[in-house]
């Protein structure tokens, strides 16, 4: 409950709460809490004045202006009572899947050329970098510090698989790969959480032609009855014709595209036929 003062808050200032002040109600001359949390565990107190973090969940809370009564009168509303919902999720650091191994451990080789990216976390946005690195002895802060090979913004997942838009990873070359979230904080401040590198090597499987390497990658990907036969067959020299998806004949080179939709569950490949 706001009253305001002669003094404070002036025209188009702002009151400021902080977790703190509404769990031991602050003391001032314009504002009072209801309901100081008399309803709410003792831990939670504890918890807020102790680490500054209120506990994870969802809090309502509602506000209203009066104008302080005189002689004995009852204070006068000045506004309807305005309500808000604040959710409180404490973010977890961001882990890396795959593909790659961390640094120490030394590159992970990977065959497939538009590899899909995954990590884990519990935050809502993300961005992407990929970096091109060359030297054997690699120090983390000196490969951030290069432009990335490629930067994927906005992200709203925790996956993503290599566009066909973005520069080719090239065979035999190796790269390092992070990812970062902004998080917002009071004030229109925000601070950043990344994840450590992972780094991994592309190479080729030098008996396949582009066209089965593609098919390869493309099978390497989906977990369907039938895609460790026809990996099979290709390791053994079966040169791909052609690709059918319901009946209709599919260029090999846009298995990244129809792989993309199935990620995103725009498509379900359900089996996979040799003929």
């Amino acid at each position: 409950i706001l009253r305001p003062t002669a003094e404070q808050p002036q025209p188009g200032g702002r009151i400021i709460l902080n977790n703190r002040d509404l769990v031991s109600d602050g003391n001032t001359t314009i504002y009072e809490i209801e309901d100081n949390f008399d309803n709410m565990l003792n831990e939670m107190d504890e918890i807020v004045l102790g680490n500054g973090r209120m506990p994870d969940g969802s809090y309502f809370f509602s506000v209203q202006v009066f104008e302080p009564g005189s002689l004995g009168q009852e204070d006068k509303a000045l506004s309807n009572i305005e309500t808000l919902t604040i959710n409180v999720n404490s973010p977890t650091p961001i882990s890396l899947i795959t593909p790659g191994n961390s640094i120490e451990m030394g590159p992970a080789v990977i065959e497939d050329s538009n590899p899909s990216f995954v990590w884990v976390s519990n935050l809502s946005e993300y961005n992407l970098k990929i970096y091109e690195i060359d030297d054997v002895d690699w120090v983390e802060s000196e490969i951030i510090a290069t432009q990335p090979f490629f930067l994927q913004e906005n992200i709203n997942s925790t996956s993503l698989l290599y566009p066909a838009s973005g520069p080719e990873l090239e065979m035999g070359n190796t790269y390092a790969w992070q990812v970062e979230a902004k998080l917002s904080t009071p004030f229109g401040r925000s601070e950043s959480i990344k994840s450590d590198l992972y780094v991994f090597t592309l190479e080729g499987n030098s008996n396949l032609s582009p066209q089965a390497q593609r098919l390869n990658n493309f099978l390497k990907q989906l977990d369907l009855t039938g895609a460790q036969d026809a990996l099979q067959l290709l390791q053994e020299g079966f040169e791909p014709k052609s690709v059918t998806i319901d009946g209709e004949e599919t260029n090999l080179n846009e298995l990244l595209e129809i792989l993309q939709k199935n990620q995103n569950g725009k498509i379900e490949i359900k089996s996979i036929t040799i003929e």
